[in-house]
């Protein structure tokens, strides 16, 4: 179909004014756009609260390990009342501060921003590399550090092949959030 405009008004050949054609016209003319509404949308799965509490607390603490020792160091009564109010000591300033520097450079990169802001952009590229590095040795050291807890309940994942088929099921699951 092809339309033609002139002086500001809207000329169509009459062979176009038919069923569905004559509907998107209506539309052209009163300056509407036409909607297309999927009829069976997929919506991407999203992050359950179970995923998300695990995955809050092996960023943020890296897991228990450190716990039994700050018990049997400090009793527990004080290693109960640290672990009630040291996450708000160092968390609502932490928050607070990244909050004021997120404001002050916007944009997709967080902290590589702000290093390459504040100290140039090698800085900013060794404080991205650093922060990869990081995550790389975490997310390979999680699955041992959980199957070194599991062992105590399941005696078989102490040693042989049954550990390192643990640690591998653990290393490669895939959870598609």
């Amino acid at each position: 179909m092809e339309v033609e405009i002139q002086s500001g008004s809207l000329q169509l050949p009459t062979a176009a004014m038919n069923g569905e054609k004559e509907n998107h016209v209506k539309a052209l003319e009163q300056d509407k756009l036409p909607v297309t509404v999927a009829t069976n949308p997929k919506t991407p799965k999203k992050l359950t609260l179970i995923p998300l509490i695990f995955l809050i607390y092996f960023e943020v603490a890296g897991g228990p390990f450190g716990e039994e020792p700050a018990v049997q160091a400090a009793g527990p009564l004080f290693a109960i009342l640290g672990f009630l109010i040291f996450p708000f000591i160092w968390s609502v300033p932490e928050a607070l501060i990244t909050a004021e520097l997120s404001t002050a450079f916007p944009g997709n990169g967080g902290f590589v921003i702000w290093a390459e802001r504040a100290f140039g952009p090698f800085f900013g590229s060794l404080m991205g590399s650093w922060k990869f590095l990081s995550g790389v040795i975490n997310i390979a050291a999680f699955p041992v550090l959980c199957i070194d807890y599991l062992e105590k309940l399941i005696v078989a994942l102490a040693s042989g092949w049954p550990r390192k088929v643990a640690i591998s099921a653990f290393t490669l699951e895939k959870e598609d959030f």
